[in-house]
């Protein structure tokens, strides 16, 4: 057998992972793995790459529970982490389980299980297996859904996602080349049968692969599209941070707004995609808003008036007055009756709240988290009567948040019935911090924009660069 620690693979990754997430070796890293061929293999250059770095690494697997099969591959996952001396938490889909969108479903689930554990462990980067045929199919996938620019740039290799930045090392190498490494070291994995289900889209964009390549779209050549696109939506959120400095601010209470006569400036392309992220970000989707009704409140927010507003995204979208800015305001809010999502968090656990809010709860007894509604404003009212006349929360004064998005903010329910809502004990102009004491809470959006993050490095601004896909020949 090869001497697996000098395999090119992992000179490759190891590679990919300083350009793309630098200085990834200087914490503890968590790994999301299957048990599949391609995060079998990630798994395996990530142990000797940590080894190699003296770095912790911690291997994560969700058993979602649909397949007859699933506790045995959960068995075998933490088998083989046993063998290599590295931590395995299993994390399992409880509760009822959808009739339709299964797979969105559980790649939601997957994510938030992964994401609340990564926070449990401190650890703040996940890396997880896809590469470039996965690339490849989310480029036609997103093409078949009438994506933009930024739908082609497919995957990208470092992006922020429920406040962990999830890092795709691979996305630059075959399926060949994993599948290859993963046989020379002789190490056993399992196929899952829904991948070759005609039912779901990405199963029949698969089966597209041979006669497109036979025509000349290859994967490889969907690959270089997705690098190049990817390289242009870098230089545009570039571009677009750099047009809407200063202008443009996102709350610590899930909202956010910008100088309206800033947007009406922007060139429409550049307005759309702004306005796309404010939506993304703030209703806590997953993807972007996009389509023609984004083109319709693009061409709304030209022209409506003070005091207007329409919905898109499960966002309520304002036109507000503002006396520092001439003109007015473009105010984005979630739409509180859009919001259904209940949890009860235990105690010493976190949870992400409607796609939005982490709640981490300190004290001795369960919690219950809701939207706050229309029964949270007689709290306001108190707060606002109470504290107002000394403007000590200055220009992040809670009585002066919009009505909208008080009414989406979570608000906690006691065992007793008793509703608090974290928001009034403390403020903060970073919209990223913790507030509150025994329950606290920090804004976590899903998916927050580079030209939205405000504390964004310029190694993050970097990531959307990644190498030109390599062959199986080239990579082994």
């Amino acid at each position: 057998m090869p001497d697996a620690a000098a395999s090119p693979l992992i000179e490759a990754v190891a590679i990919s992972l300083d350009r793309i997430a630098p200085g990834w070796d200087e914490a503890p890293i968590a790994i999301a793995l299957s048990g599949g061929p391609d995060s079998v293999a990630l798994f395996l250059v990530s142990d000797h790459l940590c080894r190699r770095r003296g770095v912790s690494l911690r291997v994560l697997h969700v058993n979602h529970g649909l397949r007859a099969e699933a506790d045995a591959e959960a068995a075998q996952v933490e088998a083989l982490c046993r063998l290599r001396g590295r931590p395995c938490t299993i994390l399992k889909w409880t509760g009822e389980k959808p009739t339709t969108g299964v797979h969105q479903a559980a790649r939601e689930a997957r994510y938030n299980l992964m994401a609340e554990a990564c926070r449990s462990f401190g650890v703040t980067s996940l890396l997880v297996a896809h590469h470039l045929e996965d690339q490849a199919e989310t480029v036609l996938h997103r093409i078949a859904r009438d994506t933009g620019p930024d739908g082609l740039a497919g995957m990208a290799p470092l992006t922020h996602l429920h406040g962990i930045r999830l890092v795709r090392p691979l996305l630059s190498l075959s399926k060949a080349v994993l599948e290859a490494y993963v046989a020379a070291e002789e190490v056993p994995v399992f196929r899952d049968p829904s991948n070759q289900d005609r039912r779901f889209a990405r199963s029949r964009l698969r089966d597209m692969a041979a006669p497109l390549g036979a025509s000349g779209v290859t994967v490889p050549r969907l690959g270089r599209l997705a690098n190049l696109m990817g390289r242009a939506r870098v230089q545009m959120d570039r571009l677009t941070a750099e047009r809407l400095s200063g202008c443009v601010h996102l709350s610590s209470a899930g909202y956010a707004w910008l100088c309206l006569a800033t947007f009406r400036a922007l060139p429409g392309s550049v307005a759309r995609r702004v306005l796309s992220g404010l939506v993304q970000t703030i209703g806590g989707g997953i993807y972007p808003a996009r389509g023609d009704r984004l083109d319709r409140a693009v061409d709304w927010a030209e022209v409506a008036e003070n005091g207007a507003a329409r919905t898109l995204g499960g966002c309520r979208i304002a036109i507000l007055r503002a006396p520092s800015d001439e003109g007015g305001r473009l105010c984005v809010a979630r739409e509180w009756r859009s919001v259904d999502h209940e949890m009860v968090v235990e105690p010493g656990r976190a949870g992400l709240w409607d796609g939005r809010f982490e709640i981490a709860n300190g004290s001795g007894r369960p919690v219950s988290i809701r939207v706050a509604g229309e029964g949270g404003q007689e709290l306001w009212k108190v707060f606002v009567r109470s504290n107002r006349p000394d403007r000590r929360y200055c220009d992040f004064d809670p009585a002066d948040w919009p009505g909208a998005a008080r009414l989406a903010l979570p608000a906690v329910v006691d065992l007793d019935g008793t509703v608090t809502l974290p928001h009034l004990s403390a403020t903060t102009a970073d919209p990223f911090a913790w507030i509150g004491e025994d329950i606290r809470v920090r804004y976590a959006a899903r998916a927050v924009p580079d030209w939205l993050r405000p504390r964004c490095s310029d190694a993050d601004m970097r990531a959307g660069s990644t190498p030109e896909p390599v062959n199986g020949r080239q990579a082994t």
